[in-house]
């Protein structure tokens, strides 16, 4: 009996992208909050912008975890064609594309 080895993994890499671009997304649209606030702020008073280095932060730690999510993805895609080429046997097929459908729904609500 064939193992589900390769399929089983890319079924959980791409758990791990789901949860590292929810993680993203957090961390983006806390860097989008705080820029905001201090154009909000700035404009009240009448001043010019500053930059705020925790939202410059935030906005490249953000952009880091998209980028290893898409890692994950990638990576999740890959073991799912190695799985399909070694036909490994059972129905499962179906979540990784489930899962991959997800993530990029998550990607979306930027």
């Amino acid at each position: 009996m064939k193992q589900r080895t390769f399929l089983a993994i890319s079924i959980f890499l791409m758990c791990i992208a789901i949860g590292v671009h929810i993680n993203a997304r957090e961390t983006i649209l806390q860097a989008i909050h705080r820029k905001s606030n201090r154009i909000s702020e700035a404009s009240k008073r009448g001043t010019p912008v500053t930059i705020d280095p925790e939202a410059t932060r935030l906005s490249r730690s953000g952009q880091s975890l998209n980028n290893a999510g898409f890692m994950f993805v990638f990576g999740s895609m890959l073991f799912y064609v190695i799985a399909a080429v070694r036909k490994e046997p059972g129905w499962l097929y179906v979540f990784p594309i489930l899962l991959l459908i997800l993530d990029f729904g998550v990607y979306a609500l930027y």
